[in-house]
Order: structure tokens, then C-alpha cells, then sequence
């Protein structure tokens, strides 16, 4: 059985037939490069559409099959499986998403690393259905904490107090003191940094907090109530970083007053992934117009001037409705061209039809990865 040619597929309407390319079929269509690449169908294991999106998406990703496919690294993976658990089944789903000549096409059951996801957190010992967001946060810092070179709590090497009385000065200190403390290829690819400004409105005294993660949740159902239209990646953005009144303690005052809080994001890495959090499938999230963009300009929103600003789509984690349930399935940019998968089932695919799907809300995009233009 080979998972990697389907030649139709409901979900596509029958005039844009042209557009879904099966893998290694002959087209008459204007696509000036029908692709010959064999990809990896995953096999559904109950319920787990949302485990293999998040997958194929991370498998995607250059900078991680870039450093889950070297020999040194492997053989170090398989030397510390019990200090590494997770990346070294993380390597093993590398191995197969990138076969060898003879093993292309192939299908790969992820079931070692449910496994392994089960018993890391209890949370995926089931059956059930689960939150892709929530996943890809927790498999990316997994992966950092196994894959680390430094010590956080290397007592060589300590935590700098910062000065909260100069922003620039305590922004460069928290940097010093994340990359004395981070060094993977999770902090050093997908880390983004945020500076919350803080300033009480009652003695106007200004704090500042550094925060590092390496997935952006962005709020949509607030961005929808206050834009009221179909809303854009920008539009989450510029709702996050605004000013905002909130409700804290105040050192000074000691007490909690009311506050002017603000963000910026410093030091984006070459690659962003924003989370567009739907929970658990609920409708009123479901229903959130989204419009998705190829590429975004974050200009204006990214604080320091040497940090990529252009950044083009390189893969989606999105949900659909197939008869009562609902699926989810990623698309994903791999050597110029565009991929459709659904478990076992892989469609080439124009870009085109991608962005058309999504902005009819035909496929409800949940996981959204950028990467800078010009390093795909």
C-alpha cells in the first residue's frame, strides 16, 4: 500500500482538482515542477490526527531534520537514551520521515513515541483527543531541556540581577542571562523574547519583565471582539503588544493598582511559531475568522533593528469537519513545494488552494510556523 498517492480527495472542490498534485503524478497543469520527493504517511493510533499534524510540521523544519539527521548527534542520542528520552524517539520518527532510497514511501506508526509522550505526561496516556498547541509547547520544551548544553543552575555562571531602572540595560542583562543559561537547537532556533513594561499608574514607578518561549500563543478571541471582522496575524499581534490596564501588585505601593502594561518582541530567531489556541475544539473559537497571509512583515512589532522582519509560511497544523468529527492535518513547505497530510495520506498542493481552503474557513488553521525569507 503506498500512503503517498491519492488522486482525489473530497475535501477538494471539483474545479480546483488541478490544483492538489498527487505525489510523483504526471500533470498537464501549469505547476512548472510536479515534485518526485516520497514522504512518510503516520498511522492514526485513536484519536491521534492532532499528534501526527503537529509531527509532519516539526519534521518539516530544516533546523530540526538538520540536527536530528547528523551521524554525531545521532550516535550521542543513542549513547543517552535515558537522560534524552524523548529527542532520541524524536530522532527515530527523523530517521523514517527522511528514509533511506530503498524505503521510500513507506508508513511510520509513531507508537514508541506516544509512548514515550505518555509516560513523560500523563496527559497523553489516553485515548482522547488533545490540544495541538498544547502539545507542540511541551514536545518543544522537552526538547530543549534533554538537548541543553549549558546549566541553568551552574553556580559558575550566576544570574545577573538587572537594572529596572534603565529598560535597554535590563533588556541586555535577561539576554546575557538566557544565553548563559540556553543553548539548543530549540533556544536557538524557535526562542522569541518579550519585554512587559509595567508602569503603576499610581506612584507611575516602571517595571519590567523578560519572559522567552519558543511557540507565540496569541489571544484571537479577544483580537475578534475588539477588531470585529475577519482578523489577520498582524491584528493578534497588535492586539498583544498594546497597551493594556491591568489590575497588580506594585512594589511601592505594595499593593495591588491599577497598571499600564505593554510588549515588545525582541530578538526573534529564524523561525516563529504562533499558536492560534482553539482549545479543545470549541465552537465559539472554531467560528473565529481567520485570514491567512503567505508572508508577514513584523516590522512594527519587533523591537530591536538587527532581528529578521519578513518571514514567509512554511507549515500550518489545521482542523476540519469530516462527517461528525473533527481531523486535523498539517501543511508543509519542503523544497519548494507544498504538502497536504492527513495521517497516511499525502497530496502535493498548490499554495494557492492552501490560502483559499483556509480563508473560506474550509480548514481552520490552529499552528501557524514562519520561517525568515531567504533561509527556506
Amino acid at each position: 500500500f503506498n500512503a503517498n498517492v491519492s488522486n482525489s480527495r473530497n475535501k477538494a472542490d471539483n474545479e480546483n482538482r488541478e490544483n492538489l498534485l498527487p505525489i510523483n503524478a504526471q500533470s498537464n497543469s501549469n505547476h512548472s515542477n510536479v515534485s518526485t520527493i516520497r514522504k512518510t504517511g503516520l498511522v492514526n493510533l485513536g484519536d491521534s490526527s492532532y499528534l501526527n499534524a503537529v509531527l509532519q510540521l516539526l519534521g518539516n523544519i530544516k533546523n530540526l531534520a538538520n540536527y536530528f539527521l547528523v551521524p554525531e548527534n545521532q550516535k550521542m542520542l543513542n549513547d543517552n537514551i535515558k537522560y534524552k528520552p524523548l529527542s532520541f524517539v524524536i530522532y527515530r520518527l527523523f530517521t523514517h520521515l527522511y528514509p533511506k532510497e530503498e524505503n521510500k514511501g513507506e508508513i511510520y506508526k509513531p507508537d514508541a513515541l506516544k509512548k514515550m509522550l505518555g509516560y513523560l505526561n500523563v496527559v497523553y496516556r489516553t485515548e482522547k483527543k488533545r490540544n495541538p498547541n498544547e502539545l507542540i509547547c511541551f514536545i518543544l520544551d522537552t526538547l530543549h531541556k534533554e538537548l541543553n548544553t549549558k546549566n541553568p543552575n551552574n553556580p559558575n555562571n550566576p544570574k545577573i540581577t538587572p537594572d529596572m531602572s534603565d529598560k535597554d540595560k535590563f533588556i541586555n542583562v535577561e539576554i546575557t542571562n538566557f544565553n548563559n543559561s540556553n543553548d539548543s537547537v530549540i533556544s536557538n532556533s524557535f526562542n522569541w523574547f518579550e519585554i512587559k513594561e509595567c508602569k503603576c499608574n499610581q506612584c507611575n514607578e516602571t517595571m519590567y519583565n523578560f519572559n522567552s518561549f519558543n511557540t507565540f500563543e496569541l489571544d484571537i478571541s479577544g483580537c475578534y471582539k475588539v477588531n470585529n471582522k475577519q482578523i489577520t496575524l498582524n491584528d493578534c499581534l497588535n492586539f498583544y503588544c498594546e497597551k493594556k490596564q491591568r489590575n497588580l501588585l506594585c512594589n511601592t505601593y505594595k499593593k495591588k493598582s491599577n497598571m499600564s502594561i505593554s510588549s515588545d518582541i525582541y530578538n526573534a530567531r529564524d523561525i516563529l511559531i504562533f499558536s492560534l489556541n482553539r482549545g479543545n475544539l470549541e465552537e465559539n473559537l472554531l467560528k473565529i475568522p481567520f485570514y491567512l497571509e503567505y508572508m508577514v512583515d513584523l516590522k512594527s512589532f519587533i523591537t530591536n533593528s538587527n532581528s529578521p522582519k519578513n518571514y514567509d509560511l512554511i507549515g500550518i497544523v489545521s482542523v476540519f469537519k469530516k462527517e461528525q468529527n473533527y481531523n486535523y492535518v498539517a501543511f508543509c513547505k519542503s523544497n519548494g513545494h507544498w504538502f497536504l497530510f492527513e495521517d497516511e495520506i499525502i497530496d502535493e498542493i498548490r499554495l494557492e488552494l492552501i490560502l483559499s481552503w483556509h480563508n473560506a474557513h474550509k480548514y481552520i488553521p490552529c499552528i501557524l510556523a514562519y520561517q525568515v525569507v531567504g533561509t527556506q
